[in-house]
């Protein structure tokens, strides 16, 4: 039987994470649906891309490998499927409904016809901004961005202040690609991202700066026992 739906997971090759994610999507209550997974050393655009060109299903989802999933995320997508739309799910703490932003790739639901004419951009290759370029693209071609409830997942970010600050690196170098490519349409976003950007670096060397502060706390205790 064909399936309705692919579900499409870019990774590294030998992720540690699928042993995890794959069980959590077998479990599903919604069951016709088939689990493409693309790993290697391209691109998660090229992954996502490539995933798409194996997929048979009508509707398509996008997720992350590294994310924990509720046994009924599928039956919530499925529930609110439109073909004129980019459908995501809550990753986090953020605004449902309608947006003029962007949604992020890790927990997303299309209408195939949607990839048939907007692919992922593969200039953009360091895992970062992809999303938003994808979804600039789905905008002016006249697709709407929502938001829905109860599609949720949880995304298991890397917490390391060395990650948190190789993330914002990508961020930076893809953000120029993005302005390049958008212009206007995306400057008007740009005091906001920096705000947000800025809070997640001092964050970051906040971080550390607690971690070298407890080292020498405990060489000084050390010293005086």
């Amino acid at each position: 039987m064909k399936p309705e739906v692919s579900i499409i997971i870019p990774c590294i090759k030998n992720s540690k994470h699928l042993n995890r994610i794959l069980p959590q999507i077998k479990i599903q209550t919604y069951k016709n649906f088939e689990v493409i997974v693309m790993d290697g050393s391209e691109s998660v655009s090229e992954k996502r891309n490539k995933g798409f060109s194996k997929a048979r299903g009508e509707w398509i989802i996008f997720i992350d490998d590294d994310t924990n999933i509720p046994q009924n995320w599928l039956k919530e997508f499925m529930e609110n499927k439109r073909k004129d739309a980019i459908i995501g799910g809550v990753v986090s703490t953020m605004e449902l409904g309608e947006t003029d932003t962007c949604i992020e790739t890790c927990n997303v639901m299309i209408h195939r016809t949607l990839m048939e004419k907007v692919k992922f951009d593969t200039k953009f290759n360091k895992a970062a901004q992809e999303d938003y370029d994808w979804c600039l693209q789905a905008k002016k071609n006249g697709y709407k961005l929502i938001r829905i409830p109860n599609a949720c997942l949880h995304h298991l970010r890397g917490g390391s202040t060395g990650y948190r600050l190789k993330k914002q690196f990508k961020f930076g170098v893809e953000r120029v690609h993005l302005e390049k490519k958008w212009g206007k349409m995306v400057k008007h976003s740009y005091k906001k991202y920096i705000m947000g950007q800025t809070f997640n670096i001092a964050l970051s060397l906040f971080h550390l700066f607690g971690i070298f502060y407890g080292i020498i706390l405990y060489k000084i205790l050390r010293k005086d026992v």
